[in-house]
């Protein structure tokens, strides 16, 4: 009976030093990435690096509408985290907060998505892919730009006219259009920026009576935003 006690003593004793070999492995297979949350500023609209900051400062709380009714209002940050090989990551960037460090598997193309909320409505985002290597210490600047939304679908003859919010601050939009509601979305196009609070893009051919699926993104000098939520056209 002793014999067995201790047995099972020694495989307890083993087990443990496994788990702790296992974390200590996992360590070997992440690495340290530090997020730079920066600010884009509207240089041909009233925005100004105080409103900027007051918004940062003061937890987001802060807004500033601009003339097209867009605000740039946020209460809370969002982490995300997707990639092969790996579950998809989810944290909350504390408010105020400009810089954020995480630990994220190592691997290749890992798409990070910062998106600032105000309530449950997205306001910017922007998204970076990368590869990670094991132990690799990285720093990532995260521009965030606005995300716009898509108002209606009118189909037509064999078209789609595609109507989305415009922000002055793009200098153009990539629309991506889906026959599913998962995806995945193919871009069908671009539309240069106007002035006019609400844009349109003409999508073109398209199977009368099928449903289609859409999202918009803005892009300027800082690269491409987050796409918009969908907006289904369902016959």
């Amino acid at each position: 009976m002793k014999s067995i006690k201790i047995a099972v003593f020694s495989v307890m004793i083993l087990s443990m030093l496994g788990v702790v070999q296992m974390t200590g492995c996992s360590h070997d297979d992440t690495a340290i990435v530090t997020i730079n949350i920066e600010r884009q500023i509207d240089n041909r609209n009233s925005y100004s690096k105080s409103v900027w900051d007051s918004i940062f400062d003061y937890f987001f709380t802060s807004a500033y509408a601009t003339s097209w009714g867009w605000s740039l209002s946020y209460d809370s940050v969002e982490l995300t985290v997707k990639g092969d090989g790996m579950s998809d990551i989810s944290a909350a960037i504390p408010p105020g907060s400009t810089t954020f460090s995480t630990e994220i598997p190592s691997g290749t193309d890992r798409e990070i998505t910062v998106i600032a909320y105000s309530g449950t409505v997205r306001n910017a985002g922007k998204t970076v892919v990368t590869n990670l290597g094991s132990g690799e210490e990285v720093t990532i600047q995260m521009k965030l730009l606005p995300i716009t939304t898509i108002t209606t679908l009118t189909p037509g003859t064999g078209e789609m006219f595609v109507t989305f919010n415009s922000v002055e601050i793009a200098t153009g939009y990539n629309i991506y259009r889906s026959d599913t509601v998962d995806g995945p979305y193919a871009k069908v196009g671009s539309r240069i920026n106007g002035s006019a609070p609400t844009l349109s893009f003409t999508d073109m051919p398209v199977t009368s009576g099928k449903a289609y699926y859409y999202k918009v993104s803005i892009y300027n000098g800082d690269g491409e935003g987050v796409q918009s939520n969908y907006r289904a056209y369902l016959p």
